[in-house]
């Protein structure tokens, strides 16, 4: 949940430079109106419990609960057509992004070219 907390604190400075910040969960839209509210976070989040969203961008844990599959942490920037621009997606669950890897991220997502498939 750190990774969250770092992404609120520069949401405004994303917002104010034409970026949005989303998180996808697999939680149901009530889970996460509740866990966001709790936390304070000011940007917008999509419930995924069918993991459309998480399998479009490859973030399915299998069995990450025996049992059941979780959402692998990520970060996902898209280009304004929603091409994914570049992903950080550390093998260690418990890394969190920084303010300044979400700051370089998004600043190469807006200069780098939006290519076509």
């Amino acid at each position: 949940m750190k990774e969250l907390a770092v992404a609120n604190s520069i949401y405004p400075e994303i917002k104010a430079q034409g970026g949005e910040i989303v998180a996808i969960t697999a939680g149901t839209p009530e889970e996460i109106k509740a866990a966001a509210g709790k936390l304070g976070l000011d940007f917008p989040f999509l419930a995924d419990p069918e993991f459309k969203a998480v399998d479009a961008y490859g973030l399915r844990h299998k069995d990450a609960i025996p049992g059941k599959d979780g959402v692998r942490p990520a970060t996902v920037f898209l280009h304004s057509d929603g091409t994914v621009a570049s992903i950080i997606q550390p093998e260690n669950y418990r890394f969190v992004d920084t303010v300044e890897m979400l700051k370089d991220g998004f600043a190469k997502a807006l200069a780098a070219p939006v290519t076509s498939p």
